[in-house]
């Protein structure tokens, strides 16, 4: 009855009409076979002929009625009206949940009282206006309510960022940010809100107060050394508020001491730079800590002592860095280099070259063969010898002499017109050699483009696209960067098929101030090339060094006898601690019939050194693969206490909001209410409904039936 009545009321109050599929001057008809059949059927029935003629007349309006609705549902009627709806204004609450915000003085506070006031003070006075979101932000942004505040570190630029792609386009009212103002990883967050369309108003936590402290700031070494050599540390001593007070660093290896400098505090904010050389001497993952004594009257003994981990190895990699002429990649290339200790760079160009092919690990070769250096003999010698090599094709490469080179790798590039054109990068998600973190990807795609031949490509089934051709904002199948092999996989190569890698360098300076995900595109690339590979049917690889919240993984592959990878085998993982506990883990299969790559995830692991066992089983062999590997403690969130509320402040201001306290909760909220500019939104939209949808028809229809039946027989039919 309610469905009825407020159907009613919808048809008179509201801007409600009839339709249908069919024209409307079927429902005349409708009346006419309703009236019709109803006529005639009780005109001259026998059995009411004592029947008063009242009587009559209602059983024939029941039939009328019925037949009524049963003609007009099979026209399809339709209601049309204008359905209005509200949607509240989007109100996005983003709670830093690292170490830092519980490890001052107000820590207490914070666990009991805050949570609790966030509840009272805050969301249940602007639930009834606004739909909260409640999120937490550590090094990642997750949606949740509960704040443990356990996250190692923390990244306010990616979360702003992605606030802002998850609420595009929609009524997002304002953000509020609860945070001490620490960041220790992305860039700073004050650039990352350009497209951020709305309110920010930031929740201050922690102490801005400045404390006696002692502490080791940064330290800076290599993750890699080699037997035999010195590598150095540099050690960023910073001091609070202890002038005049001595202290002591020391390194320590094992328990055994390496090195050891006093020191004298010379100011109450006091900064040292120590240099340390020490010598690699046992190969495998060592550990160094890096301690400062402490003070009297220091309140955080968390931050006096660090530990990096260096991988000791036996011999390095030399590169070789030919090209045609002098060219700003080779500098770009060169710096990635340079950086890493376990490679050896010369550079030399052609027209000079005095190096022998052999005695190298990785060519790279700049825009050769060359129009005017077709190099026929290195690049037998590169085939003879099966070195690695690094393609980069610009406008001085011979694409013919290339094309001979690269012919049994089943590559070709088939230029038009030697003409040229400019591409920018997308990455192939299908892409399985190495790793591509969200960053990196971003960073590549943002690039400046590159400098490549108007060309079409025939790739081998051998051939593993790094990256496509992005040309005017438009993707295609042509690769930018590609990995091949020989069929006999003795030879493997790669090609950049542009010139202007320097770029790259540069735009990543500009967007974030530094060159490391330049570094990362690049040391990966090489790092592939130079890897040696063993002729072996079982292969693990994984990190040598994990931090606490990074995800332990492992990628296997299992060949045959013709040395061809194979899915179907089983493929488990021991992973044991130092105390001896073991843990069993099984890798899952293969997901595609062309990808023959066995995964595991082992998931977060306890700080510590691990030994690993990897086994696999194919048919009736059984092959194996051990190594170590070490998880590190990170700990960034502790090293500095000190709350950043400038930036907070700057945060607000700039993006139309204000900075307000952990007590100031209640104004925070009245201040959002009485926001003009935050609004619902009011949605029209005109919709159609079918009659046949109205249960409540079927129902009367019934009703009417069974009525008219039960009088029938009442009033002495028999029918």
């Amino acid at each position: 009855m309610n469905f009825i009545l407020n159907s009613i009321y919808s048809f008179f109050v509201l801007n409600v009409s009839v339709t249908s599929a069919n024209s409307l001057w079927f429902i005349l008809l409708c009346l006419l076979i309703a009236f019709a059949y109803s006529f005639l059927f009780y005109r001259k029935d026998r059995q009411f002929f004592e029947t008063k003629k009242w009587k009559i007349y209602m059983l024939s309006a029941f039939r009328f009625v019925t037949v009524f609705f049963i003609s007009f549902l099979l026209i399809s009627p339709m209601l049309k009206y204008i359905s209005d709806s509200v949607e509240k204004p989007i109100l996005v609450f983003a709670q830093d949940n690292s170490e830092s915000i519980i490890s001052n003085s107000d820590s207490l506070s914070i666990k009991n009282e805050y949570v609790k006031e966030l509840e009272d003070k805050l969301f249940q006075k602007l639930s009834s206006d606004f739909e909260i979101v409640k999120y937490t932000f550590g090094e990642k942004l997750a949606q949740s309510d509960s704040f443990l505040f356990a996250e190692k570190q923390t990244n306010m630029s990616e979360m702003l960022e992605e606030i802002s792609v998850r609420y595009e386009n929609r009524n997002l009212g304002a953000v509020i940010l609860a945070s001490d103002g620490i960041y220790n990883k992305g860039k700073n967050p004050i650039y990352s809100t350009s497209d951020l369309n709305s309110a920010i108003y930031t929740i201050a936590l922690g102490d801005t107060s400045i404390k006696k402290d002692a502490f080791i700031s940064e330290v800076k070494a290599n993750k890699i050394a080699f037997t035999g050599n010195t590598f150095p540390i540099r050690i960023e001593l910073l001091a609070n508020k202890l002038k005049g007070k001595e202290t002591e660093v020391t390194i320590t290896n094992n328990g055994k001491r390496l090195f050891t400098k006093s020191v004298k505090i010379l100011e109450n904010n006091y900064i040292e730079t120590i240099d340390a050389e020490l010598l690699a001497e046992k190969k495998g993952l060592q550990q160094f800590q890096i301690s400062v004594r402490a003070v009297d009257g220091e309140k955080n003994l968390k931050n006096n002592t660090k530990t990096i981990i260096v991988d000791v190895l036996d011999n390095k990699q030399k590169i070789l860095i030919l090209a045609n002429s002098p060219h700003p990649d080779l500098g770009a290339i060169r710096s990635v280099l340079d950086n890493q200790q376990n490679y050896e760079t010369t550079i030399e160009f052609v027209g000079n070259i005095k190096a022998n092919v052999k005695a190298f690990d990785l060519i790279i070769l700049h825009q050769l063969p060359s129009f005017q250096n077709k190099i026929p003999d290195i690049l037998s010698q590169v085939k003879k010898e099966n070195r690695p090599t690094l393609f980069i094709l610009g406008a001085q490469t011979d694409i013919l002499a290339l094309n001979s080179f690269t012919s049994e790798m089943d590559l070709r590039v088939n230029q038009h017109k030697n003409s040229f054109e400019e591409s920018s990068a997308f990455v192939n998600q299908q892409f399985k050699l190495f790793e591509t973190s969200k960053p990196l990807a971003k960073f590549i795609e943002n690039s400046a483009p590159l400098l490549t031949h108007f060309a079409d490509y025939e790739l081998s089934a051998q051939s593993e696209v790094f990256l496509y051709q992005k040309m005017k904002g438009i993707a295609t199948q042509k690769p930018l960067i590609l990995f091949v092999k020989s069929a006999d996989e003795t030879q493997k190569a790669a090609f950049i098929m542009g010139e202007g890698i320097w770029r790259w360098r540069l735009t990543d300076f500009k967007q974030n101030e530094t060159h490391e995900l330049f570094s990362e595109f690049m040391g990966k690339v090489i790092q592939y090339l130079a890897l040696k590979v063993k002729k072996e049917r079982f292969i693990v690889k994984t990190e040598r060094i994990f931090t606490e919240n990074q995800h332990v993984k492992f990628q296997a592959q299992v060949y045959n006898q013709s040395y061809e990878a194979v899915s179907g085998a089983k493929v488990s993982l021991q992973i044991k601690d130092s105390a001896d506990r073991v843990y069993e883990y099984t890798f899952n299969q293969p997901e595609t019939e062309n990808d023959k790559t066995y995964n595991l995830n082992a998931g977060l692991l306890p700080i510590g050194e691990y030994s690993f066992t990897a086994k696999a089983e194919l048919e009736k062999e059984v092959f194996k693969y051990s190594d170590k590997f070490l998880i590190a403690s990170l700990d960034v969130e502790t090293a500095n206490l000190q709350a950043n509320h400038k930036i907070l402040y700057q945060l607000a201001q700039q993006n139309s909001g204000k900075l307000f306290y952990m007590s100031q909760l209640d104004a925070l909220a009245q201040e959002i209410s009485q926001n003009n500019k935050i609004k619902p939104i009011y949605h029209s939209e005109e919709k159609l409904l079918s009659f046949i949808n109205f249960k409540w028809i079927f129902f009367l229809i019934l009703i009417l039936l069974t009525v008219e039946w039960f009088l029938r027989k009442f009033y002495g039919s028999f029918m």
